[in-house]
């Protein structure tokens, strides 16, 4: 992999490259039906929300910021949304143009939204903000993801929801809960609306990951395929899916 201190973009680019859609956006050490089966579940949960708190998502203007290979854009789109995308990566951008998902795609950083203000009804985000670890950049983004979302709209974000901020890896710094509402709450003055739990394999991603990383294949796949038709899902003790209203 690319260094991700050097450059984001190419580090992007090349997991996008390197891994089937689902595993590219997911955790690259578990097996591709674990992390669809990771994704089709949130799904349940975006539906849900949209109901919830739009009262549905046909003709809404989504923008999916962070959109990897398309998986959220083509859910959204299901369900009758007009949806626009973008992605620091421009493998991603151009598996996407090349696909059949209906929206419009832009390879642009999340710090400098290419969108004029106050376009769009929801804003998704999942999984992303934590991938940006300068400070500034961050502060930056959450700006811009409050910037091109109407009054009244909403932001839905996976994000960390832990009580201390946690510089994890070269790709990955959890900020708290606390620097999320100061700065969306306060800073901006969003109103929190919802958080939601959602399943994932905790108790089972460490064991998938340490057979990867033997190489034992069959093994894992018999696991993960044993995960999945029992249902194993569990919360995840430290991630969640938090709903403002701008």
């Amino acid at each position: 992999m690319a260094d991700y201190s050097e450059s984001s973009k190419a580090y992007w680019d090349k997991a996008i490259s390197d891994d089937d859609r689902y595993t590219s956006v997911g955790v690259r050490s578990l097996p591709e039906s674990i992390n669809r089966k990771r994704k089709e579940k949130l799904s349940e949960l975006v539906r849900k929300i949209g109901i919830e708190h739009l009262g549905g998502l046909k003709n809404a203007s989504v923008l999916d910021a962070g959109c990897g290979t398309g998986i959220y854009a083509e859910l959204y789109t299901d369900l009758g949304a007009f949806v626009t995308g973008v992605d620091i990566s421009d493998d991603a951008i151009s598996l996407l143009t090349e696909s059949d998902i209906q929206g419009e795609f832009h390879q642009a950083s999340l710090d400098d939204l290419p969108f004029g203000d106050d376009e769009f009804d929801l804003t998704h985000s999942f999984s992303v903000l934590y991938h940006i670890v300068d400070d500034i950049e961050w502060m930056e983004s959450v700006a811009e993801l409050v910037r091109v979302t109407r009054p009244g709209g909403l932001m839905i974000l996976r994000i960390a929801w832990q009580e201390h901020t946690e510089h994890a890896a070269d790709h990955v710094k959890r900020r708290s809960k606390n620097k999320y509402l100061s700065v969306l709450a306060r800073t901006h003055e969003c109103r929190l609306e919802a958080v939601y739990p959602f399943v994932d394999i905790p108790y089972y991603e460490r064991m998938l990951k340490t057979l990867h990383q033997f190489g034992l294949t069959r093994a894992q796949d018999a696991l993960a395929n044993w995960i999945i038709q029992t249902d194993r899902f569990k919360i995840n003790p430290t991630q969640r899916i938090v709903v403002f209203r701008v």
